[in-house]
């Protein structure tokens, strides 16, 4: 058994280059009322807050329409109540009994009980085909059931140690629907009126690429205590509109034609800041953007190939295409998640090393520059999104590095929407070598999630193939013991494992850096960097 306290939450102020843990604020009243528009670069594709991998707008929906069973505290990493009061777990961590508090309400007017509970803990880790729900994994493995032991109270168990099961209920996955919505098939979730959760705010209309609009609810008061407001939010309304080119959101956020951007590149930051606007960083913690190799593959299935990516590309001379925003990867995962281990001497520029691997293996400089073995050239097909602004810019400044020591890197970096089929097409003909991509999650638990074949299974590997087991293994033992140093251990353990193996290329640690107008108080973040819109108030 564990205790769980309540904290408060210090609102920063924000300035240019500011990486608070909470959000920003001024001294006055916070008043009640008024529209925020806030211009996304993604959109929103699914309003299902049940899907597994969700882009950083549909998370964002998320967030402000539903509650989960806990809140994990952007400052410290810590789990607090939310849906729940308290919990327990056992020494070995395959039971979890919840205590829920009274008087939550879903927009339906229905009441959050333990029925309500179970059930979306069982379409979560099952599954529902008939509906066209697939089992969102982080709840899937292992699962055993949830039980009803009284109105407000319910257990969890699993078949086998889930550490990372208490985490799972505090983000963006775990979020607790109404049963009227658990019902509904994934297309008819798109449908506002079929949505309902038991949060701030809820889902007034929604077009597919184009605005989707949030309405206050007038009876809500359950929200996490460290947030520092009780009731209802202050906004009446929030709408997130999809505005895909970065320099039409500067004008509009400079121009007051919304009130708050997300997606601000390095460049835009500083002119934006110079320009009165307040310029807002927050870290989104988890596995770090890098590349996933595919390790079936050639010629990335030659580890050296894979090693002298790693080392062909200049870190130092990286950093200058980011500002203090943003943090070049010391690891897979971010300096912050708890397990996370130093490896800078790992992830070093070494071209003459890089092209010592390749000339020892057997890949010779071509008349242009670009390496062949057995008459192929050494090109690597990469895959990435567009969904953070510094994407593009990285990546091109890699593939040139790359180009150096004789690798052609052939680089597709497209819209989110766009992402997923042209990835699908190339793991299906055999040419893709790496998916460039990260996962949020501050849990070391986001190695397992991420890179294991029994879960996302990103490495695209088959039983029988050389990094399989050793992953199912080394990743397993993160969810195998709630005891910090030993999951101190584990974790080392699995990133050790992982870059001396060169399965992975860490480039980035992401952000979510937006500008918002003077007149935007009260902005708050969750763990994993989504504003959570219930505090943010207008000044005027």
């Amino acid at each position: 058994m564990f205790a769980v306290g309540i904290a408060t939450v210090a609102l920063v102020a924000a300035c240019s280059g500011n990486s608070g843990d909470s959000g920003t604020g001024s001294p006055g009243q916070p008043r009640t009322g008024g529209d925020l528009t806030l211009a996304i670069n993604d959109s929103v594709r699914s309003l299902d807050p049940h899907i597994a991998t969700p882009n950083f707008s549909e998370a964002l929906v998320n967030q402000n329409v539903y509650d989960k069973l806990l809140w994990q505290d952007p400052k410290t990493g810590d789990l607090k109540p939310w849906l729940a009061t308290k919990w327990e777990t056992n020494n070995d961590a395959t039971s979890f009994r919840f205590w829920l508090r009274p008087g939550v309400t879903f927009s339906d007017g229905s009441e959050l009980d333990a029925q309500v509970v179970k059930d979306n803990l069982d379409q979560l880790a099952k599954g529902n085909e008939e509906l066209g729900l697939a089992p969102v994994p982080a709840f899937a493995t292992n699962y055993g059931g949830t039980t009803v032991l009284a109105p407000d109270e319910l257990e969890v168990t699993y078949t086998q140690p889930a550490a990372s099961f208490l985490n799972a209920t505090s983000f963006y996955p775990g979020a607790i629907l109404g049963e009227a919505t658990l019902k509904k098939s994934v297309r008819d979730r798109q449908v506002p009126a079929n949505l309902v959760g038991s949060g701030p705010f809820t889902v007034k209309s929604y077009a597919v690429q184009g605005d989707t609009v949030l309405a206050r609810r007038t009876n809500y008061n359950w929200a996490p205590a460290d947030v520092g407001h009780s009731g209802a939010a202050y906004l009446d309304s929030v709408t997130l509109r999809q505005v895909s080119d970065e320099g039409v959101r500067v004008g509009a956020v400079r121009s007051q034609q919304v009130d708050v951007s997300l997606g601000i590149s390095p460049t835009s930051e500083k002119i934006l800041d110079a320009g009165g606007l307040q310029v807002i960083g927050k870290p989104l913690l988890g596995w770090d953007i890098g590349f996933y190799f595919q390790v079936n593959n050639a010629p990335t299935n030659d580890p050296s190939v894979r090693k002298a990516i790693v080392l062909g590309w200049d870190r130092d001379g990286a950093r200058k295409l980011v500002t203090s925003n943003y943090s070049l990867s010391t690891s897979v995962v971010s300096k912050g998640v708890p397990g996370w281990v130093d490896h800078s001497n790992d992830l070093t520029y070494d071209p003459s090393a890089a092209a010592k691997l390749l000339d020892d293996d057997g890949w010779k400089p071509g008349g242009d520059g670009i390496r062949v073995k057995d008459g192929k050239r050494l090109t690597v097909k990469a895959i990435g999104i567009t969904n953070f602004v510094v994407n593009q810019p990285l990546y091109e400044y890699i593939q040139s590095d790359l180009r150096k020591i004789g690798i052609q890197l052939d680089l597709q970096v497209l819209p989110i929407a766009d992402y997923g089929a042209a990835q699908t097409s190339a793991k299906r003909d055999g040419t893709l070598n790496a998916s460039i991509a990260g996962q949020g999650r501050d849990d070391i638990s986001v190695i397992r999630q991420t890179l294991s074949p029994t879960y996302s299974n990103l490495l695209g590997l088959k039983p029988g193939d050389q990094y399989y087991q050793p992953l199912v293994d080394v990743t397993a033992k993160l969810d195998s013991t709630t005891d910090p140093a030993r999951r101190a251990q584990y974790a080392a353990d699995a990133q050790k494992y992982i870059i001396d193996n060169a399965l992975v290329n860490p480039v980035y640690t992401t952000q979510s850096v937006q500008a918002a107008n003077k007149n935007v108080q009260g902005i708050t973040f969750d763990s994993l960097g989504r504003n959570f819109l219930y505090t943010t108030w207008l000044s005027n």
